[in-house]
């Protein structure tokens, strides 16, 4: 059974695959994974005939004719790596492409010259100098040094004057320290009869030293952050920077005797940059000049390696001698180190003033914010200077955001705030915004009287559809408040009162012209509005409802009948009983008057009362069917008293009740129309007589 099953699951795989393989996306895909197995393979088994070869090589007693073998095999492993990274290149685009491209061709050079060397030159016994190889080896650093240059950043104008600072000094360092190791010791063998030779060899770490600065200054203008690709080529770099120094290092003293433990160096730079053109067009990786978030430990401790780098290398001058140049490099990296380290302390002073300014100050308008605020304003207290702390609050701002948008709210807000700014000339003035649409002023003195109009007419604006104005509140500093925080509070009160003024005044006005324009309707509407109006209030003060409430419900009886200016003349005075369909026309006036309300910014906050002047107690009035205490308290009111007043006036077609037959009404209709709590406080009102509040 089990048996079966294999070959009925190999069955079924094997289906999978043919069905795939006549699927060209699928047949694509297998390739495209075939490819990258294969490649990473290869790659693999070069590392490890790399690792392991290089040592047979360095081991003695071997036959002459295995080394032969081996170093044949090792060139045959170089020129397949070769042609990968060249095969990787052309699979890139744009400026990646040519990079890679430009790294291939120096490696293709270098692979040339040693195979050109070891198998034409070497046999033939007699290696000129320079000679044809010298020139193909010392061809990979222009070619190399090209492809790392295309890896800078495309846009160094976007890089800080630190992070070019910080590439310039770590090139030198490096260039400093490879100088430190070979040239002195370079120069002092050179002798007449090998000059040629020894023209020759210097290039090698003037090469690796320009090749070590590019890839370094890579690094640095990146905030010291490399992608994968980066740091494989950068090691790379520096195993051929070993390589090279071990070569001239032997070849100045002619004790080179290949192979060298040093040879690996070369080859293995080759197989790196393969790894690295591989990981970075399989990967789709970023070059390393687009990496981002930089990393801030690199950032600070970079630089202060390559500086330990220069220390140490004019350090070890200073005991035995080195060549001119490496004291020359490193003490120019050196330099370039303190002037970088002297722009990071000016920087961070900047910013330190900067991110104190962004904390007093308000993002929006570039005023003073209420942090900035409570400095000023404690420093006048604790220096008892004379001062006047104003606060402003805008009247229409949010009708004028709602209208127009919060893009418009803001342009206005900054208007408004350039606008008030200039108006305080005062040394020691200041203009701030503390909240939404609330400004401060402090102005000198305690007679700000003078500036105030003049800062209330900077806070204010209007055109067409819209009026932005200002209330304000005063505090004199010191003799009015003691703190910071006291003055805050007495002003926002004054400043909260004065507004809670203007919006009563603005209501009355308001009332008083629709009331005007529907005693032009009917006139002999003015008495009974007024009456509901003075027994609502008595019922009010009967139990003791704040100041406030009986203020809105003064205009929500005035204006409890407002609707009625959408019911025809001939319904609304017409002598006799209406019909059914009169009557339900009236009906409607409650929603009408709410509608009237709504339309008046002033009296907005009426219009809910209004609407349920009608609804009964027991859920079975008009327009909505609200019951019990869904009604709002100052329509309950309102509509005993309109009921009273209604049956002790009397209509032409009934006569006038007495005030105790109408109290005796509303007892009957308590519970089912009216509010029975409220009856009874009308009633108890009417027998005491309480008196008219005129506070309100």
């Amino acid at each position: 059974m089990r048996a079966g099953e294999a070959i009925g699951r190999f069955g079924g795989e094997l289906r999978d695959f043919t069905g795939s393989a006549q699927d060209p996306h699928k047949c694509a895909d297998i390739r495209d994974v075939a490819a990258k197995r294969a490649t990473k393979l290869v790659l693999t088994v070069q590392a490890a005939y790399l690792a392991v070869g290089q040592l047979v090589l360095l081991t003695t007693g071997i036959p002459d004719g295995a080394v032969d073998f081996m170093l044949g095999a090792l060139m045959l492993s170089n020129l397949v790596a070769v042609a990968m990274l060249i095969g990787y290149a052309l699979t890139m685009q744009g400026r990646k492409r040519v990079s890679w491209l430009l790294l291939g061709a120096a490696a293709a050079s270098w692979c040339f010259a040693s195979l050109y060397l070891n198998t034409v030159l070497i046999p033939a016994g007699d290696v000129p100098v320079p000679s044809l190889a010298d020139l193909f080896f010392l061809a990979f650093f222009p070619l190399a040094l090209g492809g790392l240059l295309l890896q800078l950043p495309p846009r160094l104008k976007e890089r800080t004057l630190s992070q070019r600072i910080d590439g310039v000094a770590a090139a030198l360092a490096v260039a400093a320290l490879s100088a430190a190791i070979v040239l002195d010791t370079v120069v002092s063998h050179a002798t007449s009869e090998r000059m040629l030779e020894f023209l020759t060899i210097p290039a090698l770490p003037i090469g690796d030293a320009l090749l070590l600065g590019a890839i370094v200054a890579s690094f640095a203008l990146n905030h010291w952050r490399a992608n994968r690709s980066a740091t494989l080529v950068g090691v790379g770099l520096v195993a051929f920077w070993l390589a090279d120094s071990g070569y001239v290092l032997l070849q100045a003293t002619q004790s080179y005797n290949p192979p060298e433990f040093f040879d690996t160096g070369w080859p293995l730079c080759i197989l790196l940059f393969a790894v690295a053109a591989r990981h970075a067009a399989l990967a789709g990786e970023r070059s390393a000049s687009e990496s981002s978030a930089p990393r801030a430990y690199a950032d600070v401790i970079s630089p202060i390696v390559f500086a330990a780098i220069s220390l140490a290398t004019l350090a070890t001058a200073a005991i035995v001698h080195l060549h001119p140049a490496a004291i020359v490099l490193a003490t120019l990296s050196l330099a370039l180190m303190l002037l970088r380290l002297g722009l990071s302390l000016a920087s961070n002073e900047q910013l330190l003033e900067r991110s104190q300014t962004e904390a007093h100050t308000d993002a929006l308008t570039g005023l003073g914010n209420r942090r900035a605020l409570l400095r000023d304003l404690s420093a006048a207290i604790d220096a008892g200077l004379p001062t006047t702390l104003v606060l402003f609050d805008l009247d229409g701002f949010k009708a004028y955001n709602d209208v127009f948008g919060h893009p418009a709210g803001d342009a206005l807000l900054q208007r408004l705030a350039n606008a008030l700014a200039a108006r305080i000339t005062d040394e020691r003035g200041g203009a701030y915004r503390i909240g939404g649409d609330e400004f401060c002023a402090l102005v000198e003195g305690h007679s700000a009287s003078e500036q105030l109009a003049h800062l209330v007419e900077a806070l204010s604006e209007s055109g067409e559809g819209f009026q932005i104005g200002a209330s304000f509140g005063a505090v004199h500093l010191p003799p009015e408040a003691g703190t910071a925080e006291d003055a805050l509070r007495i002003v926002d009160q004054r400043m909260y009162d004065r507004k809670h003024s203007n919006r009563s005044s603005a209501r009355a006005q308001s009332t008083e012209v629709l009331v005007h324009a529907l005693y032009e309707r009917v006139p002999q509407m003015q008495r009974h509005l007024e009456a509901v109006r003075e027994r609502a209030t008595q019922t009010a003060l009967f139990l003791g409802i704040e100041l406030t409430l009986i203020e809105r419900l003064r205009h929500a009886a005035m204006l409890h009948d407002i609707g009625c200016m959408s019911i025809p003349d001939a319904i609304l005075t017409k002598p006799g009983p209406l019909t059914d369909e009169e009557a339900e026309f009236v009906r409607e006036h409650p929603a009408a008057g709410a509608r009237i309300l709504e339309a008046a910014p002033a009296l907005r906050h009426l219009a809910e009362i209004v609407r349920s002047v009608h609804e009964r107690f027991d859920g079975s009035g008009y327009p909505d069917g609200l019951s019990g205490e869904q009604i709002p308290i100052e329509a309950r009111i309102i509509a005993i008293c309109d009921a009273y007043d209604t049956m002790i006036a009397g209509r032409p077609f009934r006569e006038p009740m007495s005030s105790a037959e109408a109290l005796m009404e509303l007892r009957a209709q308590s519970g089912t129309q009216f509010d029975p709590a409220l009856v009874d406080a009308f009633a108890g009102a009417l027998e005491t007589r309480a008196p008219q509040s005129r506070a309100v």
